[in-house]
């Protein structure tokens, strides 16, 4: 992809809840960045991860990488949500606050800065 650039991270926890909603929260630190993912799934078993994430221009696209249950897997009809906060040093991130970032995938694309 002409004129992205690919941007390192750290991924410092995921936790699965019932009772939440798709969202992005961008928290900034001393020297990190901190992006918060929540993402709905409509029954338990979904794993969540990050492909990638692309600079372009003053924006940061993320990409998950979402895996399904096992096929014939039995599970309960429950809508879940799994959250995934990353971390980014600055140094990896042009410019300064606010910092947007997307995620695509993500239906609603919510943006806290």
């Amino acid at each position: 992809m002409r004129g992205l650039k690919e941007i390192s991270f750290n991924i410092t926890g995921i936790v699965q809840s019932y009772n939440a909603e798709e969202s992005i929260i961008v928290k900034e630190e001393t020297d990190n960045v901190l992006v918060t993912i929540t993402k709905q799934f409509p029954t338990p078993g979904y794993s969540l991860d990050v492909e990638k994430i692309l600079r372009d221009k003053y924006e940061y696209k993320v990409f998950l990488n979402i895996k399904s249950p096992k096929e014939g897997s039995i599970l309960p009809q429950v809508i879940t949500y799994k959250t995934m906060t990353l971390e980014i040093n600055k140094n990896q991130l042009m410019g300064s606050s606010p910092y947007v970032f997307t995620v695509e995938g993500l239906e609603s694309n919510l943006l806290n800065q």
